[in-house]
């Protein structure tokens, strides 16, 4: 496969010998440390997870672990209710092993229910009340009829496809449970989206079969026998499911053992990441329960690090800014779609509200081009993040990237990127470090190693990586690949490159790429990374391959501007499209097709937040597209409004 990569990697100035003396001793040290931590957690740490953010806060007992609408739940608070929902769940007969139906909201009621899932030995099977019908029926299907987790606000949702269930206790906790004295103080800011009152009493009319969270907790009130089950790190615990960007409500189910939640944990310790301790911060728990990057990074992370999880149930990126002022998170880990959404609408909506608490803002789940950062790092800015933090005049913070997936769990973490981070010696980008529990490679077609700085395949491999789809052997054997020296991994499914540094450039999703008579293959980042080289005009692009009736392919490059974009509109377009004549074979370049998105035709995002590719795939070709052309002088495009003799016009802003 040939690939076209336009980051041509400048020589170092450094000697290689002294680069690499350096590195190897550094490389020698860190892979001792991570042995010894690894070693550590296999001897040390052979138990639940529950188990293993309980030992870490034994002496943090009074400090706040969770936030939820004004309400502060300690350490021992938690860890109480655990208990309590535990002797339930034994009560109720479940054993070790057992699969647990959940579909819940952020609130505190989940973290209750499934620290107590881990501690009574059983499984979470957590789904979204959006996935298709069908598919969560067989979800269901494959899980215990002892108990099923819900809430009130799913529940409304779901409840059609449980009449036919058996299920002995459907447990709903209302959203409203953990309010401070059973009153939404934020009701002002919450009313336009969801009423917080609570809608248990009602759901239980109409269904005998339903208990409220409180019901259960005291059905368990007489059980005395030990509720903790011998677990062991291996044990499959966690069954979430992927971003859905696929298969519309069909996402692919990942099976995470203690293991996975446990070392994520441990890598984040001072000693091994190299960063500052996390005392005291908040971290937003807002992304959907089904992905474990809620569970495991916005919950589990700073539970484990005592911190605390500020629990948003509401995830709407037209919310988005109101749960920033409601939780006051310090840590904000966010998808680049719902901070790019922030940075162009937060001050028009609260003109007045500063973010001084927070100095950790986190895009994760997809690409952040120069654009998007640059947009998101003026907006911290002036809405002087982190001064509570580092009182400097001028805001300290610039936007921080946590990189991964589902089925690895986290790979990357860079703090502070700072614009594509500029390394002062060699002048390269910054680029991604993995955690130091990651080993990842970039492969080329044959599976043999690239180390000259050309794209490949992305894989990476570790003790957070999936065990398996559950129920899916086919797709799990398309994950799991060799290298040509036999050694596995798991697939990224996305293209990569590493600069000198030895950090990782990421590019792109794989699978959309281009065809040419030649037999050459262009990926879409090629047209997008060169687009977005302007990244004072140009926001956001992502491109997509749309094929017409006929089979032939369109690159259409869906392009949103800088909300302060400083050259003229058709001008920055032109410019755009005659890069890419000069970039592109001609029988590409020549159909490459723009579409234009803003504020009010924002792209549209997922149920887990991140850029909708289906939508735009879905949108395909229609008259909203054009093509720029400059004839004598004068800027024109050329649309595709069908059956239009005269489609040429000038182009000029609306």
């Amino acid at each position: 496969m040939k690939i076209v990569n336009i980051n041509k990697l400048k020589d170092i100035l450094l000697s290689k010998f002294k680069l690499n003396r350096e590195k190897s001793n550094k490389i020698v040290k860190t892979h001792k440390k991570v042995e010894k931590a690894l070693k550590d957690i296999e001897e040390n740490r052979n138990y639940a997870w529950d188990l293993d953010i309980e030992n870490r806060n034994r002496d943090n007992l009074d400090h706040e672990a969770l936030f939820y609408r004004g309400n502060v739940i300690t350490f021992k608070e938690l860890f109480e209710k655990r208990d309590q929902v535990a002797k339930s769940l034994k009560q109720a007969g479940v054993e070790k092993n057992d699969k647990i139906a959940i579909c819940m909201s952020n609130t505190p009621e989940f973290i209750y229910c499934l620290m107590a899932i881990s501690k009574v030995g059983a499984e979470a099977t957590i789904f979204g009340e959006s996935f298709d019908k069908k598919y969560i029926e067989k979800i269901l299907e494959g899980c215990t009829d002892k108990v099923f987790f819900a809430t009130d606000n799913k529940y409304e949702k779901i409840k059609n496809f449980l009449q036919n269930k058996n299920i002995k206790h459907k447990v709903i906790a209302s959203l409203a449970d953990s309010l401070p004295n059973g009153i939404d103080p934020y009701y002002e800011l919450d009313r336009d989206f969801y009423d917080f009152s609570n809608k248990v009493p009602k759901l239980k009319k109409e269904d005998r079969g339903i208990d409220s969270f409180q019901d259960f907790i005291d059905f368990g009130k007489s059980y005395v026998e030990e509720t903790r089950e011998a677990v062991s790190l291996d044990d499959d615990f966690l069954r979430s499911f992927t971003s859905g960007s696929t298969r519309k409500g069909l996402p692919k189910q990942i099976v995470h053992p203690h293991r996975s939640l446990i070392t994520m944990a441990r890598f984040h310790d001072t000693d091994l990441s190299g960063l500052p301790a996390m005392n005291d911060v908040r971290m937003l728990a807002h992304i959907p329960t089904y992905s474990n990057t809620d569970v495991i990074t916005s919950i589990s992370d700073p539970l484990s690090q005592g911190c605390s999880a500020a629990l948003e149930p509401i995830y709407d990126i037209n919310f988005h800014n109101r749960s920033l002022v409601i939780n006051k998170p310090n840590a904000i880990p966010s998808t680049t779609s719902f901070l790019v959404h922030s940075a162009k609408t937060f001050e028009k909506e609260f003109p007045t509200e500063k973010m001084e608490q927070a100095y950790i803002v986190i895009a994760v789940g997809e690409p952040t081009s120069k654009g998007e950062e640059r947009l998101i790092n003026k907006w911290l800015k002036d809405v002087k993040a982190g001064t509570k933090r580092v009182p400097f005049p001028l805001s300290p913070v610039t936007l921080s990237l946590g990189g991964g997936d589902c089925e690895h769990g986290g790979i990357y973490f860079t703090l502070f990127h700072a614009l594509r981070q500029k390394v002062s010696l060699s002048k390269e980008t910054y680029g991604l470090t993995p955690f130091k529990c990651v080993e990842e490679a970039i492969l080329d077609e044959d599976g043999n190693h690239i180390t000259d700085g050309s794209v490949g395949r992305l894989v990476a491999i570790g003790p957070t990586t999936m065990k398996r789809y559950d129920g899916n052997e086919e797709a799990t054997n398309k994950f799991f690949i060799e290298d040509a020296n036999g050694k596995v991994y798991g697939d990224t499914k996305a293209w990569a490159s590493k600069n000198k540094k030895g950090n990782t450039i990421m590019h792109g999703r794989m699978g959309s790429e281009f065809h040419l008579s030649t037999g050459e293959e262009i990926a879409p980042y090629v047209i997008s990374e060169a687009i977005q080289e302007d990244y004072l005009n140009i926001l956001s692009c992502e491109v997509i391959n749309v094929q017409t009736p006929d089979g032939e392919e369109i690159p259409i490059a869906h392009i949103e501007l800088q909300p302060d974009a400083k050259d003229y509109m058709p001008e920055v377009l032109m410019n755009a499209k005659e890069k890419l004549n000069s970039l592109l074979p001609q029988e590409l370049s020549e159909k490459v097709t723009f579409r234009l998105h803003n504020l009010e035709a924002e792209f549209k995002v997922t149920g887990s937040g991140k850029r909708s590719l289906n939508a735009l795939e879905e949108e395909g070709l229609t008259e909203k597209c054009f093509i720029p052309s400059r004839i004598d002088g004068e800027i024109y495009f050329v649309n595709y409004k069908p059956n239009s003799i005269d489609n040429k016009k000038k182009l000029v802003l609306s």
